[in-house]
């Protein structure tokens, strides 16, 4: 079991100890970066915790075969995820290495979007993806012809068909709501654990469950203080600070840390068929599939700091390009992301500027957070955000 998991042996001989001692809480938060195989190891778990054998890594019976394309009936999976960017570059892998690993991953990827469409999550509010029907009945269809007990087409038709089902995914991914998980699906499953699973466990999956609105926290809350018997709740979360204290105190953590650069190019070669990795890390792969010029940000972070502590001459032009790119909401989390890891890099002494407190990078920080909050909670403009932001952080100084 876990086979699939590279790297953190800390957390999965954790999990490997509970699962022989039958001591899995009922509630489990697996928080840490993004790109960490958080979901990865929940799912991994939710097989093992369903399998009617020994939880074996090539065991056969029904439940396990079911949870290789992600298609198993007492699992749900709620919240919002890079699906677009994950399903393109595992198409591509299955293009390099029509290998039956390179099945799976593409079948999982887009099985990670279309389980959000589950028909128990959405029981009373159909209308709401009735439009979208035909889309994701395509979509399944498509990815059906991918199984390994069927015959992969030529190499250009099945580009055609991956192109396909990309193109069909990014137009589902639209209804995911990205800033919330609705208080509608946590009802559906306060309702769905409690009703008779025929002796199988049932697993709840919450990805970035920091997400939640305070309707939605509250309902979950509910069930979280008596999880019915043999219904495993895991909360992934890549900012557990955003996390209530309400809901820390009933889930058991795990923190899933940064994975080294050799370890994440390991993943690259054995897990997305790359045979030389020319992305120094899994960020850096995942954001060129979103379009995101990765090295042109970290020049704007580092200059907008420069300038911020004064160093440098404003160029006003820099700014003005950057806040008029019509690609900025795609750009601007991973700005901040840059940004935060130029003024974090000054902390660990390794910056250009060894006068900056503790407490006036904290206040920096805190800046960003509140405009990563305002971005994602309130859908304020991020060309506002960011000039906002830049004349806090120089007030500042």
């Amino acid at each position: 079991m876990f086979e699939n998991i590279i790297g953190h042996t800390r957390v999965i001989d954790q999990l490997k100890q509970e699962i022989l001692k039958k001591q899995v809480p009922g509630a489990l938060l697996f928080y840490g970066d993004a790109y960490t195989a958080k979901l990865s190891t929940a799912l991994e778990l939710a097989r093992v915790l369903t399998c009617k054998q020994k939880g074996d890594w090539s065991c056969g019976c029904s439940s396990c075969q079911e949870h290789r394309v992600l298609d198993h009936p007492y699992v749900l999976m709620l919240g919002t995820r890079y699906f677009n960017e994950e399903i393109a570059a595992s198409g591509e892998a299955l293009l390099r290495s029509r290998s039956e690993g390179s099945r799976f991953l593409y079948i999982r990827a887009v099985r990670k979007l279309t389980r959000r469409f589950d028909p128990i999550l959405w029981e009373g509010n159909e209308q709401k993806i009735k439009k979208v029907q035909s889309h994701i009945n395509t979509l399944v269809e498509e990815v059906e012809e991918i199984y390994p007990d069927q015959n992969l087409p030529p190499d250009e038709a099945l580009r055609d068909s991956v192109e396909k089902i990309n193109s069909l995914a990014a137009e589902l991914s639209r209804i995911i709501p990205r800033d919330n998980i609705p208080i509608d699906q946590v009802r559906s499953v306060n309702s769905w654990v409690h009703t008779t699973s025929s002796g199988s466990p049932k697993i709840v999956l919450f990805e970035n469950a920091e997400r939640m609105g305070a309707s939605s926290r509250n309902a979950l809350l509910k069930t979280l203080e008596e999880p019915p018997e043999g219904v495993y709740f895991i909360l992934l979360s890549t900012r557990r600070v955003r996390i209530m204290p309400t809901i820390l105190s009933r889930v058991r953590q795990y923190h899933f840390p940064r994975r080294n650069s050799d370890t994440e190019k390991e993943v690259l070669r054995k897990i997305f068929r790359m045979s030389e990795p020319q992305y120094a890390n899994l960020r850096s792969f995942f954001l060129a599939w979103r379009g995101v010029p990765l090295e042109k940000l970290n020049a704007q972070a580092r200059h907008f700091f420069s300038y911020v502590w004064g160093e440098t001459e404003w160029e006003p032009e820099k700014l003005e390009g950057f806040l008029k790119d019509k690609n900025l909401d795609i750009y601007f989390i991973p700005f901040l992301e840059e940004l935060s890891r130029i003024i974090l890099s000054h902390v660990h002494g390794e910056g250009e500027y060894p006068g900056l407190t503790c407490s006036l990078m904290e206040k920096w920080n805190e800046d960003i957070r509140k405009c990563v909050k305002q971005f994602e909670h309130f859908n304020q403009a991020p060309d506002l955000l960011l000039e906002g932001l830049l004349y806090s952080m120089k007030d500042s100084v």
